[in-house]
């Protein structure tokens, strides 16, 4: 516990208060969201991939490597991918990052130093963390990219209408009636992300 509270609290300290704030703007006039990695960090980006309702856009994370690249190559000049990898030299999502940024979309990587994944970002974002990944499972910095996604999320959504914060209030009261036969409205306030 005490080794992932400090290694969170670098994360933390060194995050780029603007690069998330340019990361936040990007996903703002996304048209969709691609979000890519590999093993730890492709478990990331299918975390990511369940919050589309607060980033309010379409969002994807394939986990086959061939449906990654085509949804990049497939991309637009409003359409933005997140490119996770904690080390920043994973082969495959460069090449799918690459492919994204020559169709024209946006790249925000998220990794755990400056790296040639970061080189390739239109934003890139670090979480460093202290961890050594030749031994142990990537543990703390998988924690740490899953925080900065929910920093995005939770960013982009307040940011976006108060007619879509009403949907997704509207959203979290139905699925938690599904959920528990009943609860509504009272059972999701404490869940609401505050302005």
């Amino acid at each position: 516990f005490d080794h992932t509270f400090s290694s969170l609290d670098r994360a933390r300290r060194t995050l780029d208060a603007a690069a998330v704030e340019d990361a936040i703007a990007l996903i703002l006039d996304a048209s969709d969201i691609l979000f890519v990695g590999f093993g730890a960090s492709g478990i990331i980006a299918q975390d990511a991939q369940q919050k589309f309702p607060l980033f309010g856009v379409p969002c994807q994370a394939p986990e086959d490597f061939h449906q990654q690249f085509i949804a990049a190559t497939m991309s637009g000049r409003r359409s933005v991918t997140v490119a996770i990898s904690n080390t920043g030299h994973t082969e495959q999502t460069m090449i799918v990052a690459e492919a994204a940024r020559k169709a024209g979309a946006s790249v925000i990587s998220i990794t755990g130093r400056p790296s040639p994944l970061s080189e390739i970002a239109t934003v890139p974002l670090i979480a460093r963390t202290f961890e050594d990944t030749d031994v142990y499972t990537p543990s703390t910095s998988r924690l740490a990219g899953l925080v900065v996604i929910d920093i995005l999320a939770t960013g982009v959504a307040l940011r976006r209408s108060p007619e879509h914060t009403a949907a997704i209030r509207r959203m979290k009261s139905e699925l938690a009636s599904m959920r528990h036969g009943g609860g509504g409205d009272e059972a999701v306030a404490d869940q609401q992300p505050s302005s």
